[in-house]
């Protein structure tokens, strides 16, 4: 049996009585972002709103609106990634929970909450690093499928029905995305570790932390990758919010495992 197919199943009886608490944090969490999200919008929204009340009776009004909302479009985005930034350490908890999943543990709903009061800003601090040192790594592989999906929505956008070639374009749109994301894991796969050797001492620094997940990763480089290929037929399923739900307790809980394994076989071959 290979090393993944056993991770799979090792992931699968983690999960097994514990799949109440473990699909509700990550549901907790996909609720604190739609709130941040529709938040964010909600006051913009109503920032439009009342400068549209005001053009009637301030001379300079509606020049102010049209500039807030051609600003909107800029700084809606921004304002969104701004504050799933901050969210960052409560999805640190989320992991942590599995984390503690993986290795046996029966943790309470309430790790999920463990970085947001004493140690955010060190959790911040990881999390910000690891997204910085990340961003490009992700961002690059999925350039070309972004491109195609954007080109195509432009081509296709006053087609009443789509031709054989457009679907094909589609298809071909697809296979990128998911090639780009296998490419992004394996660009980002020596900071894998990071977050599970902070779990394992909160004590360390953040460049030290780094420094260790490169180097523990380095004699199983691939291992991440293919992984996430095992995954892969899961991960797919996330396009669908109701399998998400579900599916991403499971994946998060199976790279939690793999990351166990990983740490343990390090500090084995240090004591040997």
């Amino acid at each position: 049996m290979s090393p993944e197919k056993k991770i799979s199943i090792q992931g699968k009886k983690a999960l097994s009585g514990n799949m109440t608490s473990a699909v509700g944090g990550f549901f907790f969490i996909s609720l604190a972002i739609m709130l941040l999200v529709y938040g964010i919008y909600l006051i913009f929204t109503l920032g439009n709103f009342a400068l549209l009340k005001l053009e009637n009776t301030l001379p300079f009004a509606k020049e102010i609106r049209n500039s807030f909302t051609y600003a909107s479009y800029a700084l809606l985005p921004i304002a969104v990634c701004f504050g799933l930034v901050l969210l960052s350490p409560l999805f640190l908890g989320l992991l942590r929970f599995y984390y503690l999943l993986a290795k046996g543990k029966s943790p309470n709903f309430s790790e999920i909450f463990r970085y947001v009061g004493k140690g955010y800003s060190h959790a911040l601090y990881l999390c910000v690093t690891i997204i910085l040192r990340c961003f490009l790594r992700i961002l690059l592989p999925l350039v070309p499928a972004f491109v195609s999906l954007i080109f195509l929505y432009f081509v296709t956008l006053e087609l009443e029905s789509l031709a054989f070639y457009h679907i094909i374009w589609y298809v071909i749109s697809y296979v990128l995305i998911f090639s780009g994301f296998l490419g992004a894991t394996a660009l980002c796969q020596k900071y894998f570790l990071c977050c599970f050797i902070f779990f394992e001492d909160e004590s360390l620094e953040i460049d030290d932390i780094l420094y260790r997940s490169k180097e523990y990763i380095a004699p199983f480089r691939g291992t991440t990758l293919k992984l996430m290929l095992t995954l892969s037929p899961c991960i797919l399923s996330c396009i669908l919010i109701i399998p998400a739900v579900f599916v991403i307790p499971y994946v998060l809980t199976c790279l939690s495992i793999s990351a166990k394994w990983l740490l343990e076989l390090k500090f084995e071959s240090k004591d040997d």
